[in-house]
C-alpha cells in the first residue's frame, strides 16, 4: 500500500493543481478568537496578581500588634512614686479612650474621613473606585480612597513611607497592604477600638499628636471640652497638619505675593467638615449655621509650646541617658524608670525657671526679680553625694529644646570655682601644702603678659584661706604652675579627668598660659558637671560620675538595666577635708556671692566665680565690653547635697547691653541665692544637714611653724607671733620640722674704751656684712614684663630675727648695769647712779647679736679700768653750823668737829684752825676749796680747810 501510495502521489503531481478554495470566516469565529484571547489574558494577569499579592501579603508581617499606640513609658521619682509618663512617636501624646471623647469629635472625623465607617470592612469599594477614577483623570494618586481603617494602617505600619519619591509600583503595593490589612483588622478589632487608635495615633500638627493634645495645642482644652466648631477644625487639620494649621506664618512667593495663608486655608477646611457633617445627617441646619459663624480665631488659645512631659527639664536629661546606657529609645520602647529625682526639689526648680519661685527663709524672701529678664540666664544642677542627680533647672522659659538646656549642655567658663579643684588641692596632695601655706600675690609673666586679680591691684604674701576667700587670681596660677612642676601636663589631665570633666575640657590643656587655673580659656562645662566635680569633695575625695537613672524595667520581659555607678578615688580623704576647711572659711567670710551662704545655722561649704569678656569679644561688640563680667556662679554644698549654680548672659548681643555693670556685680546674686535657696529645700531648711564641719580627718595632724618658709620649719627663739602661724597638713607630708636659724654671725675683731670723769666711751669694731646691720622691707617693689607692683612679703630673716646690732654691756664694781645697742658700735656712757671715785671698777663688753632673738651672739670682746686722780669737792650743808651755839667753847667745838667729819667724811683729811682775822661765815678763797665756819664767841672763828 505504501509504494501505490508513493505512486499514485507521483501521479498526481503530473496533473495540473487546481486553485484552492478559500475557506469563508464567520462572525462566531471571530467572537471566539476574541474570548479565548481575552480569557487567555484574564488567565495570565489573574496568575501575574496572585503571584504579586501572594508575595507581598507574605512579607508584610502581623502589623495589628502595632495599631494600638505603645503603652506609656514612666518615669518615677527616688521614692517610687510615678512622675510622668511619656508619648511615643515624634511629638506629644496623651491617649484618651473611646468612652472619653465627645460624640461631637467622632461624627466631624467620620464626616470628612469615612462616612460608611461602621458599614464596611475596613475597604470601602465605591470609594476606591471613585478615586481611581479622579485619579486616572488627574493622572497620578491625587486620591487616596482610604478609609478611616486603612489611615490608622499607614500612619502605624507606614510611617517613614515618602510617597513622593516612591515608583508607581511601590505606591500600590502600599495601597494593597493597606487594603487586606485593614480588612484583617476589621475582623481582630471592633470600630470603636480602630477610631480610639486612630485618634490617639494621628498628626494634628506642631508637637501634637493624637486628640487629646490636638485640643490643648490649638484650644488649651481637654478633648472632652470641644465644642462642635472646634471638632470640625481639629478634624480637618490631620489631612495636612503643614498646610491647615492656622498658626503658620503665610507662604509668600519670592515676589512678596501671599500664595498660601493658612488660616484662611484652615477656615475653609473647617466650614467643609461642617458642611459634611449637615450633609451626612450629623448636625442639623441650626447647628451648621451656628458653627461657620464662629470665628476660629476667637477660639484659637494661641500655639501651646508643649513641654516634652511634666518635670522636662529633669525628664529629657532621663531620656537621653536611658538612650545611652541601655541603647533604648523610652519614646519608642515601654518601660519603667526609676529615677534619682526629688520630687519637691524638682517643683521648686521648675518654680524658679517659670519665674513663679518665692521662697522665705529666716533670713528673707528670695523671689525671681523683674531685673532677671530672657537676656540675663540661670540655670543649677542639685545632685547628691553619691552622684545622683536630685533637680535640675535649665534657665527662664526653657524647654525641651536640648540646645536650651543650659543646666547639662550649656558650656561656660567656669572661673574661679575650679581653684579649690584643680590648684588647691593637688597642691595639698602632691606637694604637701599645708592650709597655712603662704603664696604670693605680685607680677608674674602671663603668656605675653602680665597676670592679673580682678581688682587688678597686686595684695602681697597671703595664706591659702585669704587667697580663696578674696578668691584672688595670682595665688591660683602661680599655685598651678608650682603644681605642674611637680606632676606634669598628665598629672594635670588626670585630675581634670577623674573629676569628671568633659574630655574636651582635658584635651584642650596644656601648660602654654594656665589659663585653667582660674577657669578660663578652655576651661567650659556646665552646672552638672561642676556640681559633679564638688561631689568629690562632698564625698571624702571620691568621684562617682552623675547619674539619674537608677534602673529600667522593661515591659517586654527583657532584662532590666540597674546602675552601678562606680566611684573613683581623686583626693586622699584628708585632702578633702583640708580643702573642706578652707571651703567653710570662705562661707565664713562673707565676701563676694558667697554671702548667701553664710547666713544658715548648718554648715555650707562654697565656692564663687566670675567670667568677663575679653579682648576679642570687645573688638567685635564694642570697647565697653572689655573686661566686663559675663557669667557668675556659685557652689555651695553640704556633708549630702551638692548645688552648683550659673548665672549670666547666653552670649554677647550687638543691639543690647548683655554685661553686668559695676551696681549689679555687686548687687545682683542670682546664682547665689538659688544655691542657698535650693540647698536649703534640699535639706529641709537644715534640718537633715550637719550642722558643724565633719570630724578631722584621721589622715591629717596639725602644724605650726614659720609663715611664708617651705619646707616647713619651726622657729627658735623669741620669734615675734605673727610670723609663726598654725595650720593642718597631710600626716603623710607632716615630717620632722628643721628649725629655721639666724645665720651665723662674724665675730668683732676689737672693743676699746676710755673714761673722761663719769663719760665712758666705747668703740665695737664695725660688722663686716653691711647689709644685715638692716632690717630688709617687709614692702618690696616686684617689676614683671613692665608691670611693677609695691608688695608686702611675709618672710624674710630679717624680719624673723631682726638686724644685727651692736651690743655693750656695762658693769660698776662687778654689777651689771644695763646693756646700750650703740649706732655703728660706737657710743657714751655716763649714768652711773653716782659720781665714779678713785678705786670704782668700770667694766664694758662689746659684742653683735640679732635684734629679735637672745639665742644666738657672738663672744664679748671686754675691756675693764680702776677709777683714780678724781678731785672731789664736798659740800657741808646747815646741820654742820647747829653743832654750835653762843655757849660752846673752843675745845667743844673741836670735839663737834671730829664727830662730824668722821660721821659724814670718814675718808677726807682735815684741820681745824683758829682765826680772828674773817667775818663769821665768810669763805677764805685764797687757803681752801670749801670753808664752813661758825661764830664761838664775839672774838674767834673756826675754819675747816678740807680736801687740801
Amino acid at each position: 500500500m505504501a509504494f501505490n501510495l508513493k505512486k499514485k502521489q507521483s501521479t498526481n503531481k503530473k496533473t495540473t493543481d487546481k486553485p484552492k478554495t478559500k475557506k469563508k470566516i464567520t462572525r462566531r469565529h471571530i467572537v471566539n478568537s476574541i474570548c479565548i484571547v481575552f480569557l487567555s489574558s484574564v488567565l495570565v494577569v489573574s496568575l501575574v496578581c496572585f503571584v504579586l499579592l501572594q508575595n507581598i501579603l507574605s512579607n508584610s508581617g502581623d502589623v495589628t500588634g502595632e495599631l494600638t499606640a505603645q503603652a506609656s513609658t514612666r518615669i518615677y521619682d527616688k521614692d517610687g512614686e510615678l512622675i510622668t509618663t511619656l508619648a511615643g512617636n515624634d511629638g506629644v501624646r496623651e491617649n484618651k479612650t473611646y468612652d472619653q471623647m465627645p460624640q461631637v469629635v467622632i461624627d466631624a472625623f467620620l464626616s470628612i474621613e469615612d462616612s460608611r465607617f461602621f458599614s464596611h470592612n475596613g475597604f470601602d469599594l465605591p470609594r476606591f473606585i471613585k478615586s481611581g477614577y479622579e485619579n486616572v483623570l488627574a493622572g497620578g494618586f491625587a486620591q487616596g480612597g482610604s478609609t478611616l481603617t486603612m489611615q490608622l494602617v499607614d500612619v502605624t505600619m507606614f510611617q517613614d513611607f515618602d510617597g513622593t519619591t516612591a515608583s508607581t509600583s511601590d505606591k500600590l503595593e502600599q495601597k494593597v497592604l493597606e487594603i487586606f490589612k485593614s480588612m484583617e483588622i476589621e475582623d481582630e478589632m471592633s470600630k470603636e477600638e480602630i477610631i480610639e487608635n486612630y485618634l490617639n495615633q494621628v498628626n494634628f500638627g506642631g508637637a501634637a499628636r493624637g486628640i487629646q493634645k490636638g485640643a490643648e495645642y490649638y484650644f488649651d482644652k481637654d478633648v472632652e471640652q470641644l465644642n462642635l466648631s472646634e471638632a470640625a477644625f481639629l478634624a480637618g487639620v490631620v489631612n495636612a497638619p503643614g498646610y491647615y494649621n492656622p498658626y503658620l506664618d503665610v507662604t509668600t512667593s519670592e515676589d512678596g505675593t501671599v500664595t498660601v495663608n493658612h488660616y484662611d486655608e484652615a477656615v475653609e477646611r473647617r466650614d467643609e467638615t461642617l458642611y459634611l457633617m449637615k450633609y451626612h445627617g450629623y448636625i442639623t441646619q441650626e447647628e451648621y449655621d451656628l458653627a461657620i459663624s464662629t470665628e476660629l480665631a476667637f477660639t484659637l488659645s494661641g500655639e501651646t509650646r508643649f513641654s516634652v512631659d511634666e518635670y522636662s527639664s529633669f525628664v529629657q536629661y532621663v531620656t537621653r541617658e536611658v538612650l545611652e546606657k541601655t541603647g533604648i529609645d523610652p519614646y519608642t520602647t515601654s518601660m519603667d524608670i526609676y529615677t534619682t529625682m526629688d520630687r519637691n526639689a524638682q517643683d521648686y526648680a521648675d518654680a524658679i525657671c517659670n519665674e513663679t519661685a518665692e521662697y522665705t527663709h529666716k533670713e528673707g524672701t528670695f523671689a525671681i526679680s523683674e531685673q532677671y529678664n530672657d537676656r540675663y540666664q540661670a540655670a543649677f544642677a542639685v545632685i547628691n553625694k553619691d552622684g545622683g542627680i536630685v533637680a535640675l533647672g535649665n534657665g527662664f522659659g526653657a524647654d525641651e529644646d536640648e540646645k536650651k538646656a543650659r543646666s547639662w549642655n550649656v558650656d561656660k567658663e567656669f572661673g574661679s570655682t575650679v581653684k579649690p579643684l584643680i590648684d588647691y588641692a593637688p597642691a595639698v596632695e602632691d606637694l604637701g601644702w599645708a592650709s597655712s601655706h603662704v603664696v604670693p600675690d605680685e607680677p608674674m609673666e602671663y603668656a605675653t603678659s602680665v597676670m592679673f586679680n580682678a581688682d587688678r591691684k597686686f595684695h602681697g604674701d597671703m595664706d591659702l584661706q585669704k587667697a580663696l576667700n578674696y578668691s584672688y587670681n595670682v595665688p591660683a596660677y602661680y599655685t598651678l604652675s608650682q603644681v605642674v612642676n611637680k606632676i606634669g601636663n598628665d598629672g594635670v589631665k588626670d585630675y581634670l579627668t577623674k573629676l569628671g570633666f568633659d574630655e574636651d575640657v582635658v584635651n584642650g590643656y596644656d601648660d602654654s598660659t594656665l589659663a585653667y587655673s582660674i577657669g578660663g580659656r578652655e576651661f567650659k562645662g556646665t552646672p552638672l558637671e561642676l556640681a559633679s566635680a564638688y561631689q568629690t569633695l562632698a564625698n571624702n575625695g571620691e568621684h562617682t560620675d552623675v547619674y539619674s537613672v537608677s534602673k529600667v524595667v522593661f515591659k517586654d520581659g527583657s532584662d532590666d538595666y540597674v546602675a552601678s555607678q562606680e566611684s573613683q578615688r581623686v583626693y586622699s580623704d584628708g585632702t578633702s577635708w583640708i580643702i573642706n576647711h578652707l571651703l567653710s572659711g570662705v562661707v565664713d567670710s562673707a565676701i563676694t556671692d558667697v554671702s548667701s551662704l553664710t547666713s544658715a545655722d548648718y554648715q555650707i561649704y562654697g565656692k564663687s566665680g566670675t567670667t568677663h569678656y575679653d579682648e576679642i569679644t570687645a573688638d567685635e561688640y564694642g570697647a565697653e565690653y572689655n573686661g566686663r563680667a559675663k557669667d557668675k556662679w556659685v557652689v555651695g554644698y553640704t556633708d549630702e547635697y551638692i548645688v552648683a549654680s550659673w548665672a549670666g548672659y547666653d552670649a554677647a548681643s550687638g543691639s543690647e547691653r548683655n554685661y553686668l555693670n559695676e551696681d549689679e556685680i555687686i548687687y545682683w546674686n542670682l546664682a547665689g541665692d538659688i544655691t542657698r535657696t535650693m540647698l536649703d529645700v534640699v535639706t529641709n531648711y537644715g534640718e537633715t544637714a550637719s550642722k558643724t564641719e565633719a570630724p578631722q580627718s584621721d589622715e591629717v595632724t596639725s602644724i605650726t611653724h614659720v609663715a611664708g618658709v617651705f619646707p616647713y620649719a619651726a622657729a627658735s627663739g623669741d620669734v615675734s607671733s605673727d610670723l609663726v602661724v598654725n595650720g593642718f597638713i597631710l600626716k603623710k607630708h607632716a615630717t620632722t620640722l628643721d628649725t629655721i636659724s639666724p645665720d651665723p654671725l662674724e665675730e668683732p675683731s676689737s672693743f676699746t674704751m676710755s673714761l673722761t670723769g663719769n663719760n665712758l666711751e666705747f668703740t665695737l669694731s664695725e660688722y663686716p656684712d653691711k647689709e644685715k646691720l638692716k632690717v630688709a622691707e617687709k614692702t618690696k617693689t616686684v617689676t614683671v614684663a613692665g608691670v611693677s607692683a609695691s608688695v608686702t612679703k611675709i618672710f624674710d630673716k630679717s624680719f624673723l630675727y631682726g638686724a644685727v646690732t651692736y651690743q655693750v654691756d656695762i658693769e660698776l664694781n662687778g654689777n651689771k648695769l644695763t646693756t646700750v645697742s650703740p649706732e655703728n658700735g660706737k657710743g657714751t656712757f655716763s649714768q652711773w647712779g653716782k659720781e665714779l671715785e678713785n678705786g670704782d671698777k668700770v667694766k664694758a663688753c662689746g659684742y653683735y647679736k640679732y635684734a629679735n632673738t637672745d639665742e644666738k651672739e657672738t663672744s664679748h670682746l671686754c675691756q675693764e679700768l680702776v677709777v683714780s686722780g678724781v678731785e672731789k669737792t664736798y659740800t657741808i650743808d646747815n646741820s654742820f653750823s647747829l653743832l654750835f651755839d653762843g655757849n660752846t667753847t673752843a675745845a667743844q667745838a673741836k670735839t663737834k668737829i671730829d664727830s662730824y667729819m668722821k660721821s659724814n667724811y670718814e675718808d677726807v683729811k682735815y684741820e681745824i684752825i683758829e682765826t680772828s682775822s674773817v667775818s663769821t661765815g665768810s669763805l677764805d678763797t685764797d687757803k681752801s676749796t670749801l670753808q664752813a665756819g661758825t661764830k664761838v664767841d664775839t672774838k674767834t672763828t673756826y675754819y675747816i680747810y678740807i680736801g687740801k
